[in-house]
Parts: C-alpha cells; sequence; structure tokens
C-alpha cells in the first residue's frame, strides 16, 4: 500500500493548519499531495519555514495513489468527492459534517474513542466531530467513564474561525468601519459581529435551535456510544478570531469526589488543567491542549468548569493528525 498523503482543502483555514503540522513534524513534502479546487489550482504555500508546494486541482487527481486524504475543504467538497476517493480504496479523514451522523462513519476522538478504529470501516470514511464535540468530551470522557454523566448544561463561545478566512475578514472589516463610524449589513453572520455577542451558528430550525446546538447534542451521544446523556446547548458567536470557549455544567449519576475530579482531570490526554486561575481564547491559540478551570463543585453530582481551546488546532486539524497516528499504530504502517 502507497504510504502517500493527500489534502483536499490545502488552502483552507485548516488545511493550512494540517500543513504546517505535517511540516513540524518533518514530513517530507514529496510525500503529499496538496489540493484545491480547479479555480485555485497552481498557487503556492508554504511548507515549513524554508520551503514552499504548489498547489494541484482536485478534479484531476488520482486518489488510488494515496494511502489516505485528509478533507478539510467544507462539507461541499467532502459530499462531492470524499466517496469517491474512498472507492478508490483511499482512506478519507474527513473535518466536515457531511458524514459523521452516519452509522457506517466512525466519529473519531482519539483520546476518547480508539477502540472504533480498531478495524476499518467499510466506506473507508473516518469523520472528525466538531470542535465543540472535540473540546468539551476531552475532559467529560474520564469523568463519564468514572460516574456516568447523565446531564450537561454547555454554552459556547465561538471565535469567527469557525466560518473560514471569510469570517475572520468580517470581523476584521466591520470593526475598523464601527471605528469610522460606518456600518454595513453582514455577510457571513446573521448579526453584525463585531463587539457583539450573536446567539447563533448556523440556520435555526423550527425549535429554535441553531445547526451547532443539534450537531453537539448528536455528536455526544454518538462519540460517548450512550444516548442515555442528555445535552442542553447553548451557542453562540463572539468577536475572537481564534479559539472557542466553554461553560459547562455537568450532572452525573452517581457521587463523584472532589479528590477523584482533580487526579482525573490532572492526568486526563490532551487536557490542561488549572487548579488556580484560567485561561481566555487569545491565550491558548497555537496549544495543542484542551485547558480546564473554574472548576466548582454544587454537589456530590454536579459541577462546572470553563474550557478553552484552539478550534483550528485541537478542533480541527490535531484531531485529523491524532487519528491519522491511531490508524497507523493499531494497523502498522510506516
Amino acid at each position: 500500500m502507497s504510504s502517500h498523503l493527500a489534502i483536499v482543502g490545502a488552502t483552507e483555514i485548516i488545511g493550512r493548519e494540517l500543513v504546517k503540522l505535517l511540516a513540524y513534524r518533518e514530513m517530507k513534502k514529496e510525500s503529499i499531495s496538496f489540493l484545491v479546487s480547479r479555480e485555485h489550482a497552481g498557487v503556492h504555500i508554504g511548507f515549513g519555514e524554508s520551503s514552499d508546494v504548489t498547489v494541484q486541482d482536485v478534479g484531476t487527481y488520482d486518489f488510488s495513489k494515496a494511502r489516505l486524504a485528509f478533507f478539510v475543504g467544507g462539507r461541499g467538497v467532502a459530499h462531492n468527492i470524499a466517496e469517491l476517493a474512498a472507492t478508490s480504496g483511499c482512506i478519507v479523514l474527513d473535518s466536515s459534517s457531511c458524514f459523521r451522523m452516519r452509522d457506517d462513519v466512525p466519529l473519531v476522538i482519539p483520546e476518547v474513542n480508539p477502540h472504533v478504529l480498531n478495524s476499518l470501516p467499510d466506506t473507508r470514511i473516518i469523520s472528525s466531530p466538531s470542535s465543540l464535540t472535540t473540546q468539551m468530551l476531552l475532559p467529560l470522557k474520564p469523568l463519564h467513564d468514572l460516574a456516568k454523566i447523565s446531564r450537561i448544561w454547555v454554552s459556547t463561545y465561538q471565535s469567527v474561525s469557525d466560518a473560514g478566512e471569510e469570517g475572520m475578514d468580517e470581523l476584521y472589516e466591520s470593526t475598523k468601519r464601527r471605528f469610522a463610524f460606518a456600518q454595513e449589513k453582514p455577510c457571513v453572520f446573521p448579526r453584525n459581529i463585531e463587539f457583539n455577542c450573536v446567539p447563533q451558528v448556523g440556520e435555526l430550525d423550527e425549535q429554535n435551535f441553531c445547526d451547532e446546538e443539534i450537531s453537539l447534542m448528536r455528536e455526544t451521544k454518538k462519540v460517548l456510544e450512550d444516548c442515555s446523556v442528555e445535552v442542553f446547548p447553548t451557542c453562540v458567536r463572539v468577536p475572537v478570531f481564534v479559539g472557542h470557549a466553554q461553560s459547562i455544567t455537568v450532572e452525573f449519576k452517581e457521587n463523584i469526589s472532589e479528590g477523584d475530579v482533580y487526579e482525573i482531570l490532572s492526568d486526563a490526554e490532551g487536557v490542561a488543567f488549572l487548579r488556580k486561575g484560567y485561561k481566555c481564547q487569545p491565550e491558548v491559540v497555537g496549544y495543542d491542549d484542551v485547558f480546564v478551570s473554574r472548576l466548582r463543585f454544587h454537589s456530590p453530582r454536579m459541577l462546572s468548569m470553563w474550557v478553552v481551546a484552539d478550534n483550528l488546532r485541537k478542533g480541527g486539524a490535531l484531531n485529523l493528525l491524532h487519528i491519522y497516528d491511531l490508524l497507523s499504530s493499531v494497523h502498522g504502517w510506516k
């Protein structure tokens, strides 16, 4: 089997973060195909500090040449191309929402549910959860293993980078205009994002749930493999460029001691637990860990915490890379 990799959406915001991580690992650029839509083909992007690569048209790429393809170009790209790539024999790791809730596609956070990749799915497609789900479940899964979670209340404070370059540009430009006493209708977000908190991330359904809230509820149950866990989310877009924050309150089915919680969070893989102080979104940009702080106990069965992470890194590119590492370890890839 070829050891070649492909990145579909290499110039997108998650794609660039993934390229950065692969370069940091000193992977050979010759072993990676960097793919984009036809209109962006031929562009040069950086690979490491002193090298660059030319991106290719994904429409002309032969996926049978790749062992694995990272799909980081969004739902539309995954919908149009991912299954074609998989039928060519290539394993697809998809960061979009396209396949997350399909029964025949595993939804994977390697630190949380690695066992689902003990064998490859027949579809040859593996999905990465939303950045919110990954960020929330890294600290909660080991607690769930100890005392079983019954309910989760979570309010999210999501940066604009989830909406890609367009979202970041809109925050930047609209902030400049506001200081110049000018204002325009938003294009990317449902309300003006500058100096504002917008309680809607994605479209609203008839019950007033937005897309991100529905995803968080469904993905949590699938990753935990426990449909009894109730999730009550409120998702809010805030004027921050990178980094998501979550205020989480958890109710358990059994009593859980403060000492056990401190020990579990201190040892949890991918979690940086702060007993004192706290982190804010700009402070965690570029870090791999999910930061947990402001731990408060309301009763032997209920606690609250403040959780922040770089949504482009651990919530996005790094989780994909960890899935690749897990596959390599389980299946003996070199």
